[in-house]
């Protein structure tokens, strides 16, 4: 990584400011019986950068109100470590393929839905009641040399029965 030449380029630098973006690049469309999700990381630099690692996330956020008032909970759903490290140059476009093995989280209430019959009806019923909301996010975050606030992106996933 070249060595920003002024006090205030390595502030920036350190800072993530001007050191290039990521994007994440995958169909949004899953359903439940997915077992990975595919894409393609595509990393931009704006400033020559050595770039140490990758990860990619699978997430599932939900939330339910309870008798203590909302409850936000996240359940990592597929962790993937892209541990190959590169340098690139300013100006350079770099894109690496991933396949993230996921399994799908259910609550308590997903779980008696599933059974179906008497159980289903009282998971329907209790999610309904409890305000139930379900959200799934594949994220990836980059590890940069020298960065304290690396670029990251973030991509909300529709998930279907």
């Amino acid at each position: 990584m070249a060595a920003p030449t002024s006090l205030w380029g390595k502030i920036k630098n350190w800072l993530g400011i001007g050191v290039g973006k990521v994007k994440l690049e995958v169909n949004p469309e899953m359903n439940k019986q997915t077992a990975s999700v595919s894409g393609k990381i595509t990393l931009t630099a704006t400033s020559d950068q050595h770039i140490k690692s990758m990860k990619v996330v699978m997430q599932k956020e939900w939330s339910i109100n309870s008798a203590n008032g909302p409850v936000q909970k996240n359940l990592e759903m597929g962790i993937k470590t892209l541990n190959e490290s590169f340098d690139m140059k300013a100006g350079e476009t770099r894109s690496i393929d991933f396949s993230l093995p996921i399994q799908i989280a259910q609550s308590t209430e997903d779980q008696l839905k599933a059974q179906g019959g008497i159980l289903g009806a009282i998971g329907s019923a209790s999610s309904f009641v409890r305000n139930e909301q379900s959200k799934y996010y594949l994220k990836v975050f980059t590890d940069m040399e020298g960065v304290l606030v690396c670029p990251s992106d973030t991509v909300e996933m529709n998930m279907r029965q």
